[in-house]
């Protein structure tokens, strides 16, 4: 898990502070964190209906690649997971 991550961070990291999330970089985020659609939008202060969307159709401007990234990380940290 820890290599698809910095795979993941690899990838993305030109992006970070230009691009929206796609919905593909959400979903695979998720995934990989083994957060659900509901802890996820709890963390971002948004409903699951929301985060259900940005997993179709990707995230709203204002949230960044790396915002939500580190949302999940710090989760999983907190539950004592090493992703």
């Amino acid at each position: 898990m820890n290599d698809r991550i910095a795979e993941l961070e690899s990838e993305n990291a030109a992006l970070r502070q230009q691009l929206p999330i796609t919905a593909e970089q959400m979903r695979l985020l998720r995934a990989i964190s083994g957060c659900s659609q509901s802890e996820i939008a709890k963390m971002c202060g948004v409903t699951q209906q929301a985060v259900a969307r940005w997993e179709r159709a990707g995230a709203p401007a204002k949230w960044r690649i790396d915002a939500i990234f580190s949302l999940v990380i710090k989760e999983a940290e907190l539950r004592g997971m090493t992703l």
